[in-house]
């Protein structure tokens, strides 16, 4: 499953943060990953963290697949 490290080394996952965007910001399903961890308040720690390889344009079902 993939994810990225947080500052604290704890795992935020991909698959949750695409179930947070079809829930709470529908209409952000396939903008760009930046815009939707702004939209989530998620920009600043995954900013700090480190980011993995391989990652995605959007966290969407479509991009996850």
């Amino acid at each position: 499953m993939s994810y990225y490290l947080k500052q604290d080394g704890t795992r935020r996952y991909f698959k949750e943060i695409s179930d947070r965007i079809e829930k709470e910001f529908p209409d952000l399903i396939g903008k760009h990953i930046f815009t939707q961890l702004d939209a989530l308040g998620l920009f600043e720690e995954f900013s700090k963290g480190e980011t993995p390889v391989g990652l995605p344009y959007s966290f969407s079902q479509e991009a996850m697949q």
